[in-house]
């Protein structure tokens, strides 16, 4: 069951749909939230919008939460904000081959 209330500080965006709705989830308790307003305080969030576009959302959340653990077991002093800071750069380093070659492809397909 999902905590109600949910006081950790790193949270995914999985989809911004406006400046009132989101899909969001926290990496701790797994709690999901659906407004902006719900994230308001100290959290590192994380927008991995763009990644789930290309690889889908669940492969997308089940890579953050590799990364997470990995991160976590190596330094577990971290902040959140460093915690979310290395899944950036780890999504980023990952994915960035990727998402190029994905690109090229459509503009190939854009040209016919």
């Amino acid at each position: 069951m999902k905590e109600s209330k949910c006081k950790h500080r790193v949270v995914i965006i999985i989809n911004d749909y406006s400046p009132y709705s989101i899909d969001a989830i926290c990496m701790f308790c797994g709690r999901t939230f659906g407004s902006n307003r719900e994230l308001y305080g100290e959290r590192s969030i994380i927008d991995v919008s763009e990644y789930c576009l290309y690889f889908g959302k669940n492969n997308v959340i089940s890579y953050v939460k590799k990364l997470y653990d990995r991160i976590t077991c190596s330094n577990s002093n971290l902040s959140s904000f460093e915690i979310a800071k290395k899944i950036k750069e780890g999504l980023e380093e990952e994915c960035r081959e990727t998402i190029k070659q994905l690109e090229e492809i459509a503009k190939k397909y854009e040209k016919r």
